[in-house]
């Protein structure tokens, strides 16, 4: 191809624009009047070739450059929408810590807007001087150029979230760009698994895993005198029997806060179960030990759950030196406390008894005039066949209480005037059980239970239970 050929090549294939706009437009018209021939005559297909070829030039560097161009607002677009739509926090922060970029998740997340938080550093975010660590995480990622860490952040409102941390070190620009995980919500639920883990559900003191735990940390020479104390609330299988297991509930509850406000803010109070609670005094002699008790059941004096009282008995042993068995200091404290709970429980069982009978008749008067008359004809009787006078009593007893089992019947069906239904004949006919269970428990009235159990058997065998 010679040059005039190459010429018409070059131009044939070059917008007139690109050329016109780069070797001018006179030059252009006059190349296009004349010919290319007529420039080659003249001398100037050099200056032409030059001209073309640098408008080639050009004109590929401008279509580099909106591609270019194209491609980073695709490219930008691509980037809000990662960050927009992410369910983490977004920012990014320049080497100081200072907030250059934010997304809307983060911004719900600290409660702060856009316009404050970018005019904010995240160490004011910082929630106390334990979490002030910012600058030595700064210096871990600047070195490996990422990482990953867990961080709590102040929220606008003084309230704290949790966060998981991955950062990354952008060297040339000196930027960290980091993404926030919110687990507040896990953090929550792993410190309520946590507080399950070691505390009562009832009372809410430690629990027997927690006990065991501290009595083995605290088992040191330098918390000697070491004391343990065992109590038991009194009467709390009658009361259930009696009145159910809510009213048990609320005297283990009302228990245990006697117990922890007559304790010191030191001291370990766990409930090992049932009726049982377990202190354990580090540092703490026999005289502080019967302190703290005596505290405990003056508080307990003031208290009542309904119209029972709450009753606690008490057991404790100290461990002195450290030859001794913190095994054998628990089993001496707890039979202790057993033989505490024979002579002071009777009294309050005794009390429940009598509560129990007004609480029966309180729900029906007609109870009340049937339990009155049959106890007077059982004294009758038993007079007039010549029982002891022991006896006599006994029978006595058994007819004002033989009904009190029926603390455990809804009072819509003991006073109920048309025929029970079948479901509530059945709960009636459980009386004598429920009334046995409650008596045998206490030693004075334990005489009376199998009588209180039978009295609805009949000779031909058609009673019950």
């Amino acid at each position: 191809m010679n040059e005039l050929e190459h010429v018409k090549s070059i131009c044939s294939s070059t917008p007139f624009i690109c050329v016109s706009g780069l070797i001018g437009e006179e030059t252009t018209a006059e190349l296009l009047k004349q010919g290319a021939s007529d420039y080659v005559s003249k001398g100037k297909l050099g200056r032409l070739k030059y001209s073309i070829e640098r408008a080639l030039k050009e004109f590929k560097n401008q279509n580099d450059l909106k591609e270019a161009h194209l491609y980073l607002i695709k490219s930008e677009e691509r980037y809000k929408a990662i960050t927009q739509t992410s369910t983490d926090g977004f920012v990014v922060l320049d080497i100081e810590g200072r907030f250059l970029e934010v997304n809307d998740v983060y911004c719900k997340i600290s409660g702060y807007s856009r316009e404050a938080l970018l005019s904010m550093n995240i160490k004011d975010l910082e929630s106390d001087e334990v979490d002030k660590q910012i600058d030595e995480h700064m210096g871990k990622i600047i070195d490996k150029g990422w990482d990953k860490f867990k961080s709590r952040h102040r929220k606008s409102d003084g309230t704290f979230f949790h966060v998981h941390n991955n950062i990354t070190f952008i060297p040339n620009e000196k930027l960290f760009i980091c993404f926030f995980h919110d687990i507040t919500d896990r953090k929550k639920t792993e410190k309520d698994l946590l507080y399950m883990s070691y505390h009562d559900q009832l009372t809410g003191l430690y629990n027997r895993r927690y006990y065991k735990e501290e009595l083995k940390r605290l088992d040191t020479k330098r918390n000697l005198p070491l004391t343990i104390v065992m109590g038991d609330a009194n009467g709390l299988k009658l009361i259930n029997d009696s009145f159910g297991h809510a009213m048990g509930d609320e005297l283990l509850r009302k228990a245990a806060e006697v117990i922890k406000n007559g304790c010191r803010a030191d001291d370990i109070i766990a409930r090992l179960g049932g009726d049982e609670f377990v202190i354990i005094l580090p540092k703490t002699d026999v005289f502080e030990t019967e302190r703290i008790i005596k505290r405990i059941k003056d508080l307990s004096l003031k208290e009542k759950v309904g119209n029972i009282d709450i009753s606690i008995s008490f057991g404790y042993a100290t461990k002195s030196n450290e030859g001794e068995n913190i095994q054998e200091i628990f089993k001496y404290a707890e039979n202790l406390m057993y033989r505490h709970k024979f002579s002071e429980s009777s009294g309050i069982r005794s009390k429940t008894i009598d509560l129990t009978m007004k609480t029966l008749y309180k729900k029906s008067i007609i109870e009340k005039l049937h339990s009155i008359k049959v106890s007077e004809f059982c004294e009758a009787i038993a007079t007039k066949m010549d029982f002891s006078e022991n006896d006599v009593y006994q029978i006595k007893i058994a007819g004002l209480m033989h009904d009190i089992g029926k603390i455990e019947i809804d009072e819509k069906i003991l006073n109920k005037p048309e025929k029970l239904s079948k479901d509530e004949w059945e709960r009636m006919q459980r009386h004598p059980e429920i009334g046995y269970r409650i008596l045998s428990s206490v030693n004075e009235f334990s005489v009376i239970a199998d009588d209180i159990l039978e009295h609805h058997e009949r000779w031909d065998g058609k009673g019950y239970p």
